[in-house]
């Protein structure tokens, strides 16, 4: 199934069609979006845009809006088992915007692009058994809630975030209970040294994440308006350390960088760790610790 342009109005569905509450349901073989509209919320507050259960859907543009009501359980998307989205363009605003399913099992959601507007939870993974998110790109926004939450205690959900923009204008950007990496471990440039972002994925909340499960930070930047990250930081990237900084907007900002910790006085060399300089220097030579480097804190 392909759809390339027109609108499915969900209130004329609901009063015209047994109370259709849904726009999509896929349970077979691939759905494709690549245009159109999904719109409206029947008088319930239960509509949902799309949904999928074992097969995928695919949104390469479109719309899909389901935010007129912030009173029912209204979403964008839901992810039932062993169901798939897999979201390249596009727009979704809904009061929550995608749900895996209750107990669903293999539920997977991709996002390399687009954007997903929230009211209250932009990506909810609870209640759910060996959940998987992956973002690359694109942007995810909570206007009045979590942005995204990794399961619940009972649950199990593993998230790679690699790219894009999550923020949370109220609330936590992102609140793990299971595994969450953020960046990618060891990757290199082109002479082999190591390549770590301090700008992309982008975390922004007044709390960017809580952290109750396993966190691991090899790439990017986190920002929040009380704290940046609450809880531990299980593994960053071999040989840097977290960076902690603030700005007008910002109480707490965290990245990962190299700064120098020792320096041979003769020279006024600086190197990054005491290996290095007692490598480069020679007889009779000073080494002088210039700063204390913490490779990986404890953030609680």
């Amino acid at each position: 199934v392909i759809l390339e342009k027109g609108k499915i109005d969900l209130v004329k569905a609901w009063t015209s069609y047994a109370a259709s509450k849904t726009g999509i349901v896929s349970n077979k073989g691939i759905v494709t979006i690549n245009g159109g509209e999904i719109s409206g919320t029947t008088p319930d507050g239960s509509s949902v845009g799309i949904t999928t259960s074992t097969s995928k859907i695919i949104i390469n543009d479109g719309i899909i809006n389901i935010s007129g009501s912030h009173d029912g359980t209204s979403y964008g998307a839901n992810i039932g088992n062993s169901g798939e989205i897999e979201i390249n363009e596009g727009n979704i605003s809904a009061t929550y915007g995608v749900k895996y399913g209750w107990n669903a099992t293999n539920a997977k959601l991709i996002i390399k692009g687009g954007t997903i507007n929230s009211y209250y939870t932009g990506i909810d993974m609870g209640d759910q058994n060996n959940a998987t998110l992956i973002i690359t790109g694109g942007t995810i926004t909570s206007s009045n809630g979590t942005t995204i939450i990794n399961s619940q205690p009972r649950s199990t959900g593993n998230i790679m975030i690699t790219g894009g923009t999550i923020v949370s204008q109220t609330g936590t950007a992102l609140a793990n209970y299971d595994v969450v990496t953020i960046g990618t471990k060891g990757d290199t440039n082109e002479d082999g040294s190591l390549k770590v972002s301090k700008e992309s994925p982008e975390i922004i909340g007044n709390v960017g994440i809580t952290n109750n499960g396993t966190l691991n930070f090899y790439d990017g930047i986190v920002k929040g308006k009380t704290t940046a990250i609450s809880g531990t930081i299980n593994e960053i990237e071999e040989g840097y350390e977290i960076i902690s900084t603030s700005d007008e907007t910002y109480k707490e900002i965290k990245y990962l960088d190299k700064l120098p910790v020792v320096e041979i006085e003769s020279t006024g060399t600086q190197y990054y760790n005491l290996q290095e300089a007692i490598d480069a220097s020679t007889d009779g030579d000073t080494i002088k610790i210039i700063r204390k480097a913490t490779i990986l804190p404890n953030v609680e």
